[in-house]
């Protein structure tokens, strides 16, 4: 999110789906479909919001105009769905059509996070689910979060773990998936959002 957000890009649709893990265990991103070019740095007020609704931000689905921390707070949303095994608000409101007036006037998804994780992890996530924008970290701090650190000193050597920490953001937007794909999906994402 960081290095999308380092060249105006925001992806707009960042969910499980849309993750991949290489041959190394390290994760990326793909689907850059919805991706838009963010020169002002923001969406306006008023646009319609694009992506899983599951994944949306307050601002993002109360149409208040959004930037690169709704991505952020994505990111947040597929880590929740990760460790709960669905997405936030999903099992509350499973069905609803309303997701985006629950998600205006409900969040942040906290009884979602489930038990048991480290208190570092849950800070990280409640930290990361600010409900004022203004107020939730930067990509950069959600990175040097302590709950990255109790990885490391914990000194967990299993390569889905470490490889994240070991490559920086460009090298993970542009290092090899594997041979032709990589080449079709570097392709694809430059003609997406150009």
């Amino acid at each position: 999110v960081e290095y999308l957000q380092s060249v105006g890009i925001m992806h707009e649709d960042i969910k499980a789906d849309n993750i991949i893990v290489n041959e190394s265990y390290g994760l990326r991103l793909i689907d850059f479909g919805l991706a838009q070019r963010t020169d002002q740095g923001e969406i306006a007020p008023g646009e319609t919001p694009i992506g899983a609704q599951t994944q949306w931000s307050p601002e993002k689905a109360t149409c208040n105009g959004y930037d690169h921390r709704s991505d952020m707070w994505a990111a947040v949303c597929t880590f929740v769905h990760s460790v709960a095994g669905c997405p936030p608000w999903v099992r509350r409101f499973e069905g609803i059509k309303a997701l985006m007036y629950i998600i205006g006037t409900k969040s942040p998804p906290l009884e979602d996070i489930p038990d048991g994780l480290p208190s570092e992890v849950v800070d990280l996530i409640t930290q990361a689910w600010r409900v004022e924008v203004k107020d939730r970290p930067h990509p950069r701090e959600v990175m040097q979060h302590k709950a990255f650190n109790l990885l490391r000193e914990r000194h967990i050597t299993d390569p889905i773990f470490t490889a994240h920490f070991t490559e920086t953001p460009e090298s993970i937007f542009s290092s090899e998936i594997s041979g032709e794909i990589s080449t079709e999906i570097s392709t694809e994402i430059s003609r997406e959002i150009s």
